[in-house]
C-alpha cells in the first residue's frame, strides 16, 4: 500500500502492460508505471485487488492457467471477476510455470499458446501480454511467443528503460526489494 500511495502522490500514471507499445510510440505526458504481479495467488485478489481499486491504480496480472482452482492460488470465478474490471488485465505465464529455456521448441509451444488460448477461453478476452517463468528464456521461446500473438512479455531483468527492441524481454523491477526504500525514488 505504500507504494501505491507513494506512486499516486508522485503523480503516477498507472498502465496495462498492452499499453506498452502505445506508450512507446507517442509522447506521453508525465509519469508512468505499469505495476505487475506474476503467478496469479490468491493473495492478488484478497489483498493486492482491494487496494488497486482503492487508489484507482492499473495493474497486470500473470496467470498460470492451469494453476486456477487450485489451493493459494486464483479460482476460475475470481479470474473471471478480475477480468471484468478496467483496472485489471489478464496476461499469461504459461499452463505450468516451467523453465522454457530448459524445454524442447515443442513443449515451449505447447506450454505458451495453450495458456493464453486457456485464458482467453475463461475471460473471453484477448490475452495480449507474457511473462517468462523465473524470467528465462531463450531465442525459441521470443519467437514462439511472437508468433502466438502477444504483443509484449516481461523478463525478470532489472531495470526501467524499455525500447522497441526489447519489447519481448522488457526489464522490470521487484518492489519487494525496495520495501523499506520509497520506490519512486528508485524509479527517477
Amino acid at each position: 500500500e505504500t507504494h501505491l500511495i507513494s506512486l499516486k502522490n508522485n503523480n503516477f500514471q498507472s498502465y496495462h502492460m498492452a499499453d506498452i507499445p502505445m506508450l512507446m510510440s507517442t509522447k506521453t505526458q508525465g509519469k508512468t508505471i505499469i505495476v505487475t504481479f506474476d503467478d496469479g495467488y490468491e493473495d492478488f485478489y484478497t489483498y493486492a485487488y482491494p487496494l488497486l481499486k482503492k487508489y484507482q491504480m492499473k495493474a497486470t496480472i500473470y496467470v498460470i492457467s492451469e494453476f486456477l482452482d487450485r489451493k493459494d492460488y486464483l479460482t476460475t470465478q475470481q479470474l473471471l471477476e478480475l477480468s471484468k474490471d478496467p483496472l485489471i488485465e489478464i496476461g499469461a505465464h504459461t499452463t505450468t510455470h516451467e523453465k522454457l529455456n530448459t524445454l524442447p521448441p515443442e513443449k515451449q509451444q505447447d506450454e505458451i499458446s495453450n495458456s493464453k488460448k486457456e485464458l482467453e477461453q475463461i475471460t473471453n478476452k484477448p490475452i495480449n501480454t507474457f511473462a517468462y517463468p523465473f524470467g528465462d528464456y531463450n531465442d525459441t521461446s521470443i519467437e514462439i511467443v511472437k508468433k502466438a500473438g502477444f504483443t509484449t512479455a516481461v523478463s525478470v531483468i532489472p531495470g526501467t528503460f524499455q525500447t522497441p527492441q526489447n519489447i519481448f524481454t522488457l526489464r522490470r523491477i521487484r518492489a519487494g526489494v525496495f520495501a523499506t526504500k520509497d520506490i519512486v525514488s528508485t524509479l527517477n
